[in-house]
């Protein structure tokens, strides 16, 4: 799942639409309201981050490292 902080609904589906991404991106408010990217330090766009079923954060990653979040998926197991 990814999250959102600062596009509008319309643009993450075009974006989604566009890549072919098959896992969920929500919307996670903007400005002041956005409280996740706090709660996790993110400081920089996009922040990605791979969270076990127990909720313990796996792998983080800024900018998009498929490389890197691949080969976290691999050592969580995740075939997909």
């Amino acid at each position: 799942m990814a999250v959102n902080a600062n596009d509008s609904e319309a643009k993450v589906q075009q974006y989604i639409n566009e890549n072919k991404w098959s896992f969920k991106i929500v919307m996670g408010g903007q400005g002041e309201q956005y409280t996740l990217g706090k709660a996790y330090g993110v400081q920089a766009y996009p922040t990605n981050y791979l969270v076990g079923p127990d909720g313990k954060v796996l792998w983080r990653g800024v900018g998009f490292d498929e490389t890197g979040l691949r080969a976290a998926l691999a050592k969580a197991g995740v075939t997909k």
